[in-house]
């Protein structure tokens, strides 16, 4: 039994540290290629922040924040064969496919065969719901089941081409698309109405490369490429529908001067114009066969430009396109113009950037310091501006181009696009997957992970967060967050006595409102605590956070995660941390805190097993006062909190009684 003295006064008269054992993260962690470098050929994202992709050598890769870590899952029984396919119905149920179906029931953590087999067929996997989904490979094979998995019946396809993909909007309509192996040449569009009862072939065009970007605003935009593509979407980037034509021409450049109006250009002339957001696309008469490149329009007037000095301009939204001198031969890759008076073309090698104040009737040669090629030019105003082009070459303007400064460049590779939201924030896009970002206008730039080896050729931005990228082979990259996330480079915890001591750094942080620490210890994530973020910044950034954990009782692991915070709301989850606690091995009543006081103090207490517990509290007289704990208590340490504003002042005992230990 222990004693106290109620006074004014506060001492301590017990400390206690007891030790956890830490997992450490490791040091280093390969992000790109993917954490094995194996080929990856499939991923699902299943919210903002978590993702899972699968590839060669049974590769399963996950990531809960945004893609800055990924985790390697092998399912049981560690098959080489490729898995081409993964699809999740929620953060807990998915499937992946290849030489089998393999079903994950915990996240990822662990995956069981649902059909043996070792022949590496299946190729794509969709789920309606956590029971009704369907399976697609090589052969015309189509799979489906409506049990989450537990049995699998074959359909009848009623094609023998390898399917590649299979997507349904509901549990009876769905498609899947293919194409025949051998020739690589002949596609097949399958739909059916009832579940897959019955499969009917449909005609199509499927885009191979896409070469251009634009959008009007966060939820209508283009993309063009070779073999005539056009695609388009209504949802910001969620779904793209393939639109018709008159040509089959390579497309290099579109663009819309509003919802409704647009114009897309390429290869032979090719100049298409739609008045109904490209339902219906018509050629129009460019008078060339030389290949177009780039497309602008500004009102009424628009210009394109191509190979061999070509520059046409229209002057009645263009429906009619005459040929303007430019006074070089060289292709021009790029036009822009800021009014219908004042613009730009660039090209030419050596370098050549032209310059009208006329609308087009008169072009003057203006001096760049670059003898390679320029790529693209872009005008933010009438007086601020910057072209790419060839061996990473960046240039600027602050006089209308009367004058260009050379801009130091991180990189070496052609630089195909660049566009600036305000006189602040600009992107660059080039070959072999470049992404340049700057934040200081210009003066600066930064390289961006792009996550692909693809050449990049158009970039918009529609503000400072939300923007487009296009480039080969069917290359579409977005992002919400202007491409520069919170790139969290470390996560970590240490544990002293009852503290969990967190630490993070971030390399670069974009509208960063924050960080919500959160903490799991049975069931359900629960916010412990809020540390205020850096707002946007591209200097390292450290944080701390300290978590008390003296009443984290009956488990064996704790862990911590960050929810980042934008200041619209929008938030990411970082990798979790995780370590072990050590449960108490004896019984122990430890000394109250503080000793004396007034009119409260804390009683503690550890339990080396599960059992009941009466804790109370007498007088000199050994008459009881207060009984403060009176129920079943499990392993681990306690406190409660005595508080004796309603007795006189004087010595008082406690007394804790559990099963056969008492104090």
């Amino acid at each position: 039994m222990r004693h106290f003295i109620v006074t004014l006064y506060f001492s301590i008269h017990c400390f206690i540290i007891f030790g956890q054992a830490c997992y450490a993260q490791e040091a280093w962690i390969w992000q790109n290629p993917s954490p094995q470098g194996n080929y990856l050929r499939d991923i699902q994202i299943i919210d903002d922040s978590t993702a899972i992709a699968v590839g060669t050598l049974s590769t399963i890769i996950k990531t809960i924040d945004s893609g800055n870590f990924w985790d390697v899952q092998h399912y049981a029984g560690g098959s080489t064969n490729i898995l081409w396919g993964v699809y999740f119905v929620n953060q807990q149920i998915g499937w992946a496919v290849g030489g089998t179906i393999l079903n994950t029931t915990n996240g990822g953590k662990d995956w069981t065969p649902q059909i043996p087999g070792d022949w590496n067929g299946f190729r794509d996997i969709y789920f309606f719901d956590k029971n009704i989904g369907w399976a697609v490979g090589v052969n015309g094979i189509i799979y489906k089941t409506i049990d989450g998995g537990a049995t699998w019946l074959p359909q009848v396809s009623g094609t023998s081409k390898d399917l590649w993909s299979v997507y349904f909007i509901d549990s009876r309509t769905g498609w899947a698309v293919g194409h025949d192996f051998t020739s690589g040449e002949t596609g097949i569009i399958l739909k059916t109405g009832n579940g897959g009862i019955n499969w009917n072939a449909q005609s199509d065009e499927l885009p191979v490369w896409f070469k251009s970007v634009y959008f009007v605003d966060s939820m209508n935009g283009w993309v063009v490429g070779f073999d005539g593509a056009i695609l388009h979407t209504n949802n910001g980037g969620m779904n793209w529908n393939t639109q018709s034509n008159q040509s089959s021409a390579n497309l290099f450049s579109v663009f819309f001067s509003n919802q409704n109006e647009g114009w897309a250009i390429g290869a032979n002339g090719t100049i298409l114009k739609t008045l109904d957001s490209g339902s219906n696309w018509i050629g129009k008469p460019s008078g060339t066969t030389n290949t177009l490149l780039s497309v602008a329009f500004t009102e009424n007037t628009g210009y394109s430009v191509g190979l061999d000095g070509t520059i046409l301009q229209s002057n009645d939204m263009g429906n009619n396109w005459s040929s303007r001198t430019t006074g070089v031969t060289p292709s021009l890759n790029s036009v822009f113009f800021i009014n219908d008076q004042v613009g730009w073309i660039s090209g030419g090698l050596p370098s050549q950037i032209l310059k009208t104040t006329n609308g087009g009737s008169n072009w003057i040669a203006q001096s760049i310091p670059v003898s390679d090629r320029i790529m693209s030019v872009f005008f933010l105003d009438l007086q601020n501006g910057w072209a790419v082009g060839a061996g990473g070459r960046i240039v600027k303007t602050t006089n209308g181009g009367n004058n260009w400064d050379f801009i130091p460049s991180p990189v070496v590779q052609e630089l195909r696009n660049i566009r600036f939201s305000d006189n602040m924030n600009g992107w660059i896009v080039g070959l072999g997957g470049v992404i340049l970002h700057s934040l200081d206008g210009g003066i600066s730039w930064n390289v961006h992970n792009s996550n692909t080896s693809e050449n990049l050729f158009g970039v918009s931005f529609v503000n400072n967060v939300q923007g487009w990228i296009a480039g080969e082979n069917g290359t579409l990259l977005v992002t919400n967050n202007g491409g520069v996330p919170v790139e969290l480079v470390s996560f970590t915890a240490d544990v002293n006595g009852y503290l969990v001591n967190l630490s993070w750094i971030t390399a670069t942080e974009l509208n960063n409102q924050g960080f919500e620490i959160e903490r799991i210890t049975t069931n359900d994530w629960e916010k412990i605590g809020f540390v205020k973020g850096n707002g946007t910044t591209t200097e390292m950034q450290y944080y701390s956070f300290t978590d008390d954990i003296r009443l984290v009782n009956n488990v064996d692991k704790i862990y911590y995660r960050l929810k980042q915070i934008d200041y619209d709301g929008t938030y990411e989850y970082s990798n979790e941390v995780a370590f072990e606690i050590s449960q108490p091995d004896s019984y122990l009543l430890k000394q109250n805190y503080p000793n004396p006081f007034n009119p409260s103090t804390i009683i503690s207490w550890q339990l080396a097993e599960s059992n009941f517990v009466t804790l109370m509290v007498y007088d000199v007289l050994g008459n009881e006062v207060a009984s403060l704990i009176n129920e079943e208590k499990s392993a681990g340490n306690y406190e409660v909190e005595f508080n004796a504003t309603n007795l006189s002042s004087g010595i008082y005992y406690y007394k804790v009684v559990t099963g056969y230990f008492i104090d």
